[in-house]
């Protein structure tokens, strides 16, 4: 670990660290870069974390940048899903970035739909139950963000919303038989979705990644009547 922070996040950090990758099972060192507060940050990162930002991480690269100030912002509650998800991705190769996305920030949603099915399958399948809590807490901000947009808009999601929604789907789905109040405001999230979409969704999280990126394609590669602009206004 480099950098400077509170003996208190310091020690969190390492032995919560070398706890959770006894669970996950996973090998290799991992190089911690923490900063006590955002004004420590060198450009170009410190843009990033004004913005509330908690974490970077070089994806299967094994580096990790943390803002302790942001992370007591998020509460103390948060360390634990933050560091495991944090640990996952610096450690595990990513999937390809999906160049069929037909827009940069289409391929940007889809990538993070496709990476949060990988990581918290990851944490699921070994038992690693940290990030139960901010899935839920994920969950519920969309399903009000949904519940704001009239049937009419609902009918002519678009697909950036769309994958929005996935987004909070892949990061819950993993957890759902561990947590019943969890796998019930999934099952209510995707079926505010217009019938085919929420069918599509459904069964690409059923199959797998590369079944859900299947699904994601299709979402992608749909056609729309609406735009993001117009639903997310209402």
């Amino acid at each position: 670990m480099l950098g400077t922070c509170s003996e208190e996040f310091r020690r969190f950090l390492q032995e919560s660290g070398s706890e959770i990758l006894g669970r996950l099972g996973l090998e290799g060192d991992v190089t911690v870069l923490v900063y006590k507060s955002r004004e420590e940050i060198p450009e170009p990162f410190d843009e990033y974390f004004e913005s509330g930002q908690t974490t970077i991480v070089e994806p299967g690269g094994r580096r990790i940048l943390v803002v302790e100030e942001n992370w007591r912002l998020r509460g103390r509650d948060a360390w634990p899903s933050l560091l495991a998800q944090a640990l996952v991705e610096a450690l595990v190769p990513p999937p390809e970035v999906p160049e069929w996305a037909p827009d940069s920030e289409t391929r940007f949603l889809a990538y993070k739909a496709l990476r949060n099915y990988q990581v918290h399958s990851l944490l699921a399948s070994k038992g690693v139950q940290e990030a139960v809590g901010d899935a839920r807490r994920v969950l519920g901000w969309v399903l009000r963000e949904l519940s704001l947009l009239s049937p009419s808009s609902i009918e002519k999601v678009s697909r950036n919303l769309l994958l929005v929604v996935a987004i909070a789907a892949a990061a819950a789905w993993p957890y759902r038989s561990l947590d019943p109040d969890l796998a019930s405001r999934l099952e209510q999230l995707i079926s505010s979705l217009p019938a085919h979409w929420g069918k599509r969704l459904w069964e690409g999280l059923e199959s797998g990644l590369r079944g859900f990126e299947r699904a994601l394609r299709d979402i992608c590669l749909s056609s729309y009547p609406g735009s993001a602009g117009e639903v997310m206004a209402r």
